[in-house]
C-alpha cells in the first residue's frame, strides 16, 4: 500500500498481488474503474470494494 497517486477515489494498492482495491458509489462510476486504474497503475487489476471493507483495512 505504499504507492500514492491522484486516483480520485478511496483505494488500497496491493503491491504483492498487483491489485488496486477501489471504493465506488455508483454503477456509472464502476463502469470506468478498469480504465482509471490502468491509467494510474498500469498492469494492475481493479477490484471494487465496499466503504466498510475499506475502513476495516485502513484502520491503523
Amino acid at each position: 500500500m505504499s504507492r500514492k497517486h491522484k486516483l480520485p477515489f478511496k483505494h488500497i494498492v496491493l503491491e504483492d498481488t498487483k491489485e488496486v482495491l477501489i471504493v465506488v458509489r455508483s454503477s456509472i462510476t464502476s463502469m470506468g474503474v478498469t480504465s482509471m486504474v490502468n491509467k494510474y497503475y498500469p498492469d494492475y487489476t481493479a477490484k471494487i470494494i465496499s466503504e466498510r471493507y475499506y475502513q476495516e483495512q485502513t484502520i491503523d
